[in-house]
């Protein structure tokens, strides 16, 4: 009987908030891994959100993932990194469904600020590079480097 409950919760819930993940067919055939704050996901997630949402328009992920950008990812890897741009203030209303699916509404500020600084492949890789020397890829450490790398190419031109 419990073996029973906990495959309906789980086909009743989105797999990523369920935690009986194994009994889930998408994070099996994922490799199962538990999901680490992935920088590269973080921005793929925000360039899609700005190329696709726009006034009365919002950017739709759905199973199974065919955004250009998010190929590389795994759909539990996407969804988790959406909740964690919406908690970190980088995007603005983000509505999950059973299907499993996510909507987002449009970036925020901060959310366009921060994409703006780290668009450039350029600057982007040096913002990880310099992430690395520091031993952080927190969000916020990130914009803050991200910050910094800009600032630098501009006091360079003058």
């Amino acid at each position: 009987m419990e073996s029973l409950l906990r495959t309906f919760v789980c086909k009743e819930k989105p797999p990523m908030l369920s935690k009986y993940r194994l009994f889930d067919p998408y994070f099996v055939q994922k490799g199962g891994s538990i999901v680490k704050l992935n920088p590269d996901c973080i921005r793929a997630i925000l360039l899609t959100v700005e190329d696709e949402s726009g006034y009365d328009r919002e950017s739709d992920f759905y199973i199974p993932l065919s955004k250009p950008r998010l190929t590389d990812f795994s759909y539990e890897e996407v969804f988790y990194h959406i909740d964690q741009c919406r908690m970190s203030g980088l995007v603005t209303r983000v509505r999950k469904t059973m299907n499993p699916s996510y909507h987002v509404e449009d970036l925020t500020p901060t959310g366009h600020a921060f994409l703006a600084d780290i668009r450039s492949d350029t600057n982007w890789n040096k913002t990880k590079e310099i992430a690395k020397n520091v031993g952080s890829f927190s969000l916020d450490a990130l914009t803050k480097i991200a910050v910094g790398v800009v600032t630098a190419a501009i006091n360079k031109n003058f």
